[in-house]
């Protein structure tokens, strides 16, 4: 999933970081399209390869999405902290690292 991140970016959106989590996926981003068509484009393509590598089928995103305006410069960089941080709650291994990406790393 990290890979079609990256390849979109520039494309349907400004990538700024991202982690993946066990269960759901923190994403910091500047839509280039509309928000509706770039999470339909998001979810579709990660479903279809991450349901090809399980051998599974069907669908594996929630219908909805929760997503937030940033406001201010403080608020990107509370919520910038905030993805960067989030999956080393997971656990101390340094496999935890590798759940996060951001341009200003």
């Amino acid at each position: 999933m990290s890979t079609q991140l990256k390849n979109a970016d520039k494309k349907d959106y400004e990538l700024c970081a991202f982690a993946i989590m066990p269960n759901h996926v923190h994403l910091l981003l500047k839509p280039l399209i509309s928000l509706p068509l770039m999470m339909q484009k998001m979810k579709g393509k990660s479903s279809k390869q991450i349901n090809e590598l399980l051998l599974l089928s069907g669908s594996l995103w929630a219908r909805s999405y929760y997503d937030r305006a940033i406001r201010s410069q403080k608020h990107f960089d509370v919520t910038y902290q905030y993805i960067k941080n989030n999956p080393l709650k997971l656990c101390e291994d340094a496999d935890s690292e590798f759940r996060f990406y951001g341009c200003f790393e």
